[in-house]
């Protein structure tokens, strides 16, 4: 191919590319600033609300000094602190502590204990009932929504924030509490070289 051949085509190539920048320059002006700025027009379905049931159980003690009715009203609230622990374990999980002793590299000694801790709000108690055997049996259900979720994943949890559960009744003792339990638990979490862990 000769070079004036080459000179052309060359030519030739330069001006179309000119002029479709100078298109797509030329659109781009006419175009509004907001049309790169559309919204996003799609509604994202709602998590449907979930019910959570647990069972608490309760026995009645065996004593002379209280009558039947004292026995039996004791074993029912029993039964709903278990079904309230239980329910708490469930939605915010347990908190295990424990520890363990090596000594010539032989294991001495290795213990661990539970906690649940939290505030619950919303619970609500289906059925107590009396068994046969004496024992007590309480559902206690529990509806968990999307607001719900949006406070379980906070990074501070539920139990700690204000905007996620109902204000608590006794004003400034209730808050002064609660700072102390949140006190405390950052301070015990907070000692890693106790020879402590800690499973959340």
């Amino acid at each position: 191919m000769k070079w004036p051949q080459l000179a052309a085509l060359a030519a030739s190539a330069l001006i179309v590319q000119g002029c479709s920048t100078a298109l797509f320059e030329e659109q781009n002006i006419n175009e509004e600033p907001e049309a790169f700025f559309k919204p996003v027009e799609q509604e994202v379905d709602p998590i449907a609300p979930m019910v959570l049931r647990v069972v608490g159980y309760g026995a009645m003690e065996e004593s002379k000094n209280r009558t039947s009715v004292q026995r039996r009203l004791m074993a029912i609230r029993a039964s709903k602190m278990d079904a309230y622990r239980a329910m708490a374990e469930r939605v915010y999980g347990t908190s295990i502590q424990g520890s363990t002793t090596v000594k010539d590299m032989v294991v001495q000694n290795d213990r661990f204990r539970t906690y649940v801790e939290t505030y619950m709000h919303g619970a609500r108690v289906v059925s107590s009932d009396v068994m046969p055997d004496g024992s007590v049996e309480t559902v206690l259900e529990m509806v968990i929504d999307q607001g719900f979720r949006n406070c379980l994943q906070t990074m501070d949890s539920q139990r700690f924030n204000v905007d996620c559960r109902a204000p608590l009744s006794g004003g400034e003792r209730a808050s002064q509490f609660a700072a102390s339990q949140r006190q405390r638990v950052q301070s015990e979490a907070a000692m890693p070289e106790g020879g402590f862990y800690f499973i959340e």
